[in-house]
C-alpha cells in the first residue's frame, strides 16, 4: 500500500511525529504551490498498481490505523475525525482506496463527477455519534463559483466531494473505521 502525506503549510507536531512512528515509509507531497496541487498529488498516484492511503497534514494517526486499513477488504475506507461542533466521515484526511476502485474509476472521470456532500456528523449529548449531511439522492453539479476548478484540475476545496462523486457514481460507499483519527486543524488567525 502507497502511503501519501499531503501537506500544505507547516505540518502539525503530532501529525508529524505519528508518521514518523506509525507509517515511516510515506511519502510526503508539498501541496502549498498551488490550489490545485492536492488534486496533482492525488491525480498522480491514482491508479491500479496498489492500493493508496491519504493522509493529510493535520491527522495524527494511531498504531492501529495502517493495519486496520491493510487488513479490511473494502474498496474505500475512511478514518472520520471531529472539527470544532462537527465531524467528517467522508473526506480525504485519512483514507485508503483499493486498486480495484482506482481501476473502476480512472482519475479523468473524477474532475466531472456529481459533488456529494462530504458526509458529517454530530455528537449528541449522550455521546453518540449522529449521522447527518448526506443524501444520497441529492448531488450538485458545481460549474460556478470555483475560479480554480476546471475539467481537468480541482481546487483543494472540492477535492474530496469530487473523489467521493466519481466513487459513488461507480456504487461505491465509503466504510467507515473507528474510533475516529486525532485532528488538529488550526485556522490561521
Amino acid at each position: 500500500m502507497r502511503v501519501l502525506f499531503c501537506y500544505a503549510e507547516d505540518m502539525d507536531a503530532s501529525a508529524r511525529a505519528a508518521l514518523a512512528i506509525h507509517a515511516p515509509s510515506a511519502e510526503l507531497a508539498y501541496t502549498g504551490t498551488s490550489e490545485t496541487a492536492y488534486w496533482q498529488a492525488v491525480n498522480s498516484r491514482w491508479n491500479d498498481e496498489q492500493d493508496l492511503m491519504l493522509i493529510e497534514q493535520d491527522i495524527v494517526i494511531r498504531a492501529d490505523v495502517v493495519q486496520s486499513f491493510l487488513s479490511c477488504p473494502k474498496s474505500w475506507c475512511v478514518f472520520p475525525y471531529a472539527m470544532p461542533g462537527y465531524g467528517l466521515a467522508e473526506s480525504l484526511g485519512c483514507t485508503r482506496f483499493r486498486k480495484e476502485a482506482m481501476a473502476a474509476v480512472p482519475v479523468a472521470d473524477i474532475p466531472g463527477a456529481l459533488m456529494y456532500p462530504v458526509r458529517w456528523t454530530i455528537p449528541s449529548a449522550t455521546g453518540q455519534t449522529l449521522w447527518a449531511g448526506v443524501n444520497e439522492s441529492v448531488t450538485t453539479r458545481i460549474t460556478t463559483g470555483c475560479d480554480t476548478c476546471s475539467p481537468t484540475e480541482i481546487c483543494w476545496r472540492h477535492l474530496d466531494w469530487r473523489v467521493s462523486g466519481a466513487l459513488r457514481e461507480k456504487g461505491y460507499k465509503p466504510h467507515l473505521h473507528a474510533p475516529d483519527v486525532e485532528h488538529q486543524h488550526r485556522r490561521k488567525q
